[in-house]
């Protein structure tokens, strides 16, 4: 679930949040890393409703060491607008805590588009041992996403959980692939 503006999920204390258009670039995914620091979320892209959702490329980076804990979904990168990552890396992120399902350890996408052209998610994890389920260990996708790799891999991400409704190591996809 996103939380309200103002809320924990503010960069205030940690994230960052981006919620109009833009672009993100820098030299090179082994260059520029964008760290979490094992604290919070690395990037909430997009408001709490689509009728506002930003467009944002993210280029030549890496996002690592998201943490998404109580229930929060995406680990790295929670995003609801329409968002491109080229050449980017996404890896070593987490999402656990209690809820009925957890979503993303790497990459959550509520609404828009999500397109991967030349990255790599590898490393990510969701897991929930609070009764619940975990979804999308590298990505995963809510209904009304679309979600286009081109050229890019999903690696060596895991999904834990303490019920039937854990799924999708590398992508749990509910919307059109």
């Amino acid at each position: 679930p996103r939380t309200p503006a103002g809320a924990a999920d503010t960069a205030a204390v940690g994230g960052l949040d981006i919620a109009g258009k833009g672009t993100m670039t820098s030299a090179g995914q082994s260059e520029k890393f964008v760290d979490g620091n094992d604290a919070d979320r690395v990037f909430d892209i997009g408001p709490a409703t689509t009728s506002t959702a930003p467009t944002v490329t993210l280029s030549g980076l890496t996002v690592q060491n998201g943490l998404s804990p109580d229930g929060e979904d995406g680990g790295g990168i929670m995003s609801n607008g329409t968002v491109t990552l080229d050449h980017v890396t996404v890896s070593d992120n987490l999402v656990d805590g209690a809820s009925t399902v957890n979503f993303g350890g790497g990459i959550d996408a509520w609404g828009g588009s999500l397109e991967l052209d030349s990255s790599t998610v590898n490393g990510n994890t969701v897991q929930n041992y609070e009764g619940g389920g975990a979804a999308g260990g590298g990505i995963a996708t809510q209904v009304h996403v679309d979600l286009t790799l081109d050229a890019s891999t999903i690696d060596g991400n895991t999904s834990y959980g303490d019920c039937t409704t854990s799924y999708g190591g590398g992508i749990a996809a509910n919307g059109p692939l």
